[in-house]
């Protein structure tokens, strides 16, 4: 919910042709890794919203377990790890690359301005 309040405000102000203040900006900041928490919050949700039936008697162990073999599973978890990092890797060279790409504007004099006019 946190992360639609910050992009709807940032887009409302956009809409409106107003700046965007200076908190909102550092609250931007603060949101960066926020999509990936909610993803990994959804998975904890949903693997420990399970235990209780299994706890209770409702649901049996054997139906819980999933067919698969264990070397399957591993494979699979490394590879998605792997996915993981390499994903996590370009994103933040990609932040520091625009960061050090738009922190470099060309300057406008104000007498360059008049000549154009």
């Amino acid at each position: 919910m946190l992360m639609l309040l910050v992009s709807w405000f940032g887009a409302w102000r956009v809409w409106r042709n107003k700046p965007l203040p200076k908190p909102y900006m550092y609250a931007l900041i603060g949101m960066t890794f926020s999509g990936w928490v909610a993803t990994i919050a959804g998975w904890y949700v949903t693997e420990i919203g399970r235990q209780p039936w299994l706890v209770s008697g409702v649901l049996r162990t054997a139906e819980a377990v999933t067919p698969v073999a264990s070397s399957s599973v591993g494979i699979s978890l490394t590879l998605y790890l792997i996915t993981y990092v390499v994903l996590l890797v370009a994103y933040v060279h990609t932040l520091f690359y625009l960061a050090r790409k738009t922190g470099h504007a060309p300057q406008v004099s104000p007498s360059s301005t008049k000549a154009a006019l």
